[in-house]
């Protein structure tokens, strides 16, 4: 209590209390009943087709989004790509140099392009099984929405 105004010192706190109390000892009203499938039930067994115009509009937003991810992961991969390309071209040029010119900063030189080789390598491998996650889904989601509309 307050000192003053005769009220909890902690108004908060003593709701907070009281809310648990009523949650812990709140039980369901209609217990279900326990059968051979678990509980009172026999739509739950049953294979519902179709979708709300509202669960189609979602599955469609769904495809939309991930192929729009797809097509950007794709534009991606092909730049790392040409990227990758570039750099191995690179790397065994350097790799000629440091052959040749038999030089600490050549062999240097050439480790250097080596490992942005590795791990544009790694990059782009990331990149594929993104693009192969995504072409995944985006089947999936057609098989729904095949099975929606049957």
């Amino acid at each position: 209590m307050g000192l003053l105004s005769g009220t909890p010192a902690h108004p908060i706190r003593s709701f907070v209390l009281a809310r648990v109390a009523e949650w812990q000892t709140r039980r369901t009203q209609n217990p279900l009943f326990v059968r051979t499938c678990g509980f009172d039930s026999h739509l739950g067994h049953q294979v519902i087709n179709t979708l709300s115009p509202m669960g189609q509009r979602l599955l469609e937003r769904k495809l939309r989004q991930t192929s729009d991810k797809l097509r950007e992961a794709r534009l991606e991969l092909l730049v790392v790509q040409d990227q990758l390309a570039a750099l191995v071209d690179d790397a065994d040029d350097l790799a000629v140099r440091a052959l040749v010119s038999e030089t600490p900063a050549a062999g240097f030189e050439h480790r250097d392009a080596q490992a942005h080789v590795d791990v544009m390598v790694v990059h782009r491998g990331r990149l594929v099984a993104v693009v192969t996650e995504l072409e995944i889904t985006i089947d999936r989601l057609l098989d729904q929405m095949k099975d929606t509309t049957e």
